[in-house]
């Protein structure tokens, strides 16, 4: 009888103790965090990366997928649109790129959202080459000009040149690198001042003569009228603006022969 109630309670103990482990088992931890699935053998529904949907996807065959799409993509053309002009660019021919690994990373740190591609530029080779395909399309700022005739001061206008912003227009095609074509960019111009524009002439026009000076010399000294003819040719037109000091040695420079200068008699202390 002993004998029957010991295995009796033993094997009541051995079913409670069963039950109870089961029923921990079917029952999930709910303060695990469900939220954050990690990537094992199957990538989870949700994952995407640009307009490439990668769910339900095996990881290896993941990668492929990435590493092909990120292939085709940098080798369609993107269109750069300058003033109402397309000009066609190649990503991979320009040197933008993709870091792979880095992307991969950013998919497996986020299984089940989107993610987003990781660019790799070689920034001076880049930015070298948009400068040598843009370079047709910009220009230069042209200066004012002006010149006295017949008394009256008569100005040539200026003109403002245009460039591109171009670490904008790097931040746009990172944005557009891997959508579907068409891919298209639309350049921001910077306008270029020139250093002498219409309104400084303006501001210093006149139409009087404001000061003069006049000097005699011997024209029959043939070497020395020349002399003379270089040095003014070099001077006249020059804009002293107010505030402004004029150095007749920096402006004629050295006189030699080998810019057209001649052996001529020079004044010294009033002396010829």
């Amino acid at each position: 009888m002993g004998r029957s109630v010991f295995m009796l309670i033993s094997l009541l103990a051995i079913i409670t103790f069963s039950g109870c482990t089961n029923g921990q088992e079917s029952n999930p931890d709910l303060t695990s965090n469900s939220n954050s699935p990690e990537i094992e053998n199957i990538i989870p529904d949700g994952t995407i990366i640009g307009n490439l949907d990668l769910s339900g996807v095996e990881v290896q065959k993941g990668k492929e997928k990435l590493e092909k799409w990120v292939k085709e993509k940098l080798a369609e053309s993107i269109f750069i649109v300058y003033n109402g002009t397309e000009i066609e660019i190649i990503p991979q021919k320009i040197g933008i790129g993709v870091h792979l690994e880095k992307t991969w990373e950013g998919i497996v740190d986020n299984p089940g959202q989107k993610s987003k591609v990781i660019p790799k530029i070689h920034e001076d080779k880049v930015k070298k080459k948009l400068e040598e395909i843009l370079s047709p399309y910009t220009s230069l700022p042209v200066d004012a000009k002006f010149k006295v005739e017949k008394d009256q001061f008569i100005i040539t206008p200026s003109e403002n040149g245009h460039t591109f912003d171009m670490d904008k227009l790097l931040v746009d095609i990172n944005e557009v690198l891997l959508n579907n074509p068409p891919r298209k960019v639309e350049v921001t111009k910077v306008d270029v001042l020139p250093k002498v524009t219409t309104e400084d002439l303006q501001a210093q026009s006149f139409d009087t003569i404001i000061g003069e000076f006049t000097t005699q010399y011997n024209p029959s000294d043939k070497n020395r009228s020349k002399n003379l003819e270089i040095a003014v040719s070099k001077i006249d037109k020059k804009l002293l603006k107010p505030g402004e000091t004029i150095s007749f040695n920096q402006i004629v420079g050295p006189r030699t022969a080998e810019i057209g200068f001649k052996d001529a008699y020079i004044v010294i202390r009033n002396k010829y």
